[in-house]
């Protein structure tokens, strides 16, 4: 039965695959949404920085969660959320954001997507989110996302052009 972790830096090495998804995924994603394509070493350094600012919200009562979906150690996927922030557009009211979300592409298709993603949103309402911003990969993304109940909105992040979905939960 998939499980749910909460990842920080002192519980990391649990999941040793974690690393090399993150990092395929980021290499792919940012490809994807117009971006050069960077060594996988890159991105598993930036996932240290990740974990890092997730630790330091949990000290500091800024909700960010990096959740991990797996089977004992298995990593059958991962989200990076934010449940307040302004960053992505300028606007009054804060919204939450989903940073990174990743299937591993050999569990696509079982249901992982969404048990993972209800998880998410749980988070969210939990911590009083009432808007959730994204941008989805424009390769691999949209489907779900548009299943998930995200629409495109007319903006977009203005340095890779990529367009923000948006849900009210």
């Amino acid at each position: 039965m998939p499980e749910f972790t909460y990842l920080y830096r002192k519980n990391r090495r649990t999941f040793r695959a974690l690393p090399a998804l993150y990092a395929a995924y980021r290499v792919q994603t940012v490809c994807n949404h117009g971006g050069e394509k960077y060594p996988l070493r890159v991105f598993r350094r930036e996932l240290n920085r990740v974990l890092r600012r997730t630790d330091e919200c949990v000290w500091s009562n800024n909700p960010r969660a990096f959740i991990v979906l797996h089977e004992g150690k298995t990593v059958l996927g991962f989200a990076d959320i934010r449940t307040v922030s302004t960053d992505m557009i300028p606007t009054d009211e804060p919204y939450g954001t989903v940073e990174d979300f990743c299937i591993a592409e050999n569990e696509r298709g079982k249901g992982y997507g969404r048990m993972l993603y209800e998880r998410v949103e749980k988070v969210m309402c939990e911590n009083g989110t009432k808007t959730v911003l994204l941008t989805p990969d424009p390769k691999t993304g949209t489907a779900f996302w548009q299943k998930m109940g995200y629409t495109p909105t007319e903006d977009f992040i203005p340095d890779t052009h990529s367009r923000i979905w948006r849900k009210e939960l």
